[in-house]
């Protein structure tokens, strides 16, 4: 297998975040921009070639330092990322431990999620993993929790999952075990898909689909609000499956 030396990097460095072996990686499809990997490792940042905001590796090297007063409101932003550590570890943790109650459904549910807030391309997988299933025959129903939607309107997420995959059932709303029975009661699904699934616990999961932005992996290397991680890096190895997106 022959691959870009950026390529290789983004590839290591995810699997040492989930404590994989290289070893163990399948690859099936390399693509990108050499150039934008090999400057990213080098910690170096070209404003035509990475018109993203700085990567952590640049933060860290002091790219960004903009004197005492911004140094204090990171110190500020650090203190609330730690916090918010905390909680999403014990939120995890809670499961885990039988102090919150996941259930589980009699069909398949297979959630695909991000590490990081923002786009990565979770619509777009969805609808790929929704309509591949509907072409085999396979039963499927597309579950989300429904933000932005006011008064029972339709989110812009709705408005594109339906022109993605029209004829594929989704449904919205903040009890997602409550929706995956009204899915298979009502709409007969066989296998349903979690939108945005991987910090959602209530509903158990059977396949753990990671999507991670290849321009930001590790969202600046912290948490929220500091950066722009949702949970820590090693979460990565209880995922199934991490697709790389916006490789390109």
């Amino acid at each position: 297998l022959s691959m870009h030396d950026g390529t290789t990097f983004l590839l290591g460095d995810i699997a040492r975040a989930g404590g994989i072996s290289l070893s163990d990686l399948r690859v099936e499809a390399v693509g990108g921009a050499p150039t934008r990997w090999r400057l990213l490792k080098e910690g170096k940042i070209d404003a035509g070639l990475q018109p993203f905001p700085l990567s952590y590796e640049a933060e860290a090297a002091g790219f960004n330092n903009l004197g005492p007063v911004a140094a204090l409101k990171r110190w500020g932003l650090w203190v609330a990322s730690l916090a918010y550590g905390i909680g999403c570890r014990w939120h995890r943790m809670s499961y885990r431990l039988g102090l919150k109650r996941s259930f589980r459904l009699p069909v398949p549910v297979i959630s695909v999620g991000n590490l990081t807030a923002g786009g990565t391309g979770k619509t777009p997988m969805v609808a790929w993993v929704a309509g591949h299933l509907r072409q085999e025959g396979v039963m499927a129903t597309i579950l989300s929790r429904g933000y932005g939607a006011i008064d029972g309107t339709t989110n812009d997420e709705a408005l594109v999952l339906a022109d993605l995959c029209p004829d594929v059932p989704h449904l919205q709303g903040p009890d997602r075990v409550l929706m995956g029975l009204t899915a298979i009661g009502e709409l007969g699904a066989s296998v349903l898909v979690l939108d945005d699934g991987f910090q959602h616990h209530r509903l158990a999961k059977d396949l753990e689909i990671v999507l991670v932005d290849a321009t930001c992996p590790w969202g600046h290397g912290h948490l929220l609000p500091r950066g722009l991680l949702r949970e820590p890096r090693a979460t990565l190895r209880l995922a199934d499956a991490v697709i790389l997106t916006r490789c390109d």
